[in-house]
């Protein structure tokens, strides 16, 4: 499918389905982008697993958005973007960040 192929700004949904985490991290592993991704989880360890696994420059776990905290850093991986926006981070253009967000309500 398209929308699972390429980077489409939506808002758009793709539901996929697996049958365990290594086959559910090698359907969201894109070869070209990387820019965010979610992970919902009640296991934080787990959670904290799958953020780190993930190549992707901003990970929400059990949330999605961007927060209003603009010292975070923010930009993709790969194809998705080079460098980071905000924050100390965008004064560092050539390392590689991840930002991860927890809602543990």
């Amino acid at each position: 499918m398209r929308a699972i192929k390429e980077e489409i700004f939506g808002p758009v949904l793709t539901v996929q389905t697996f049958r365990d985490a290594d086959e559910g991290f090698a359907l969201a592993e894109h070869e070209d982008y990387g820019l965010a991704t979610s992970v919902y989880t009640r296991d934080v360890t787990s959670a904290i697993k799958a953020a780190r696994r993930m190549q992707a420059g901003t990970v929400w776990v059990n949330t999605w958005g961007r927060k209003p905290d603009f010292t975070a850093p923010f930009g993709g991986w790969k194809r998705s973007g080079f460098g980071q926006e905000a924050g100390k981070a965008g004064f560092e253009k050539y390392r590689r960040h991840k930002t991860i967000w927890f809602d543990l309500t």
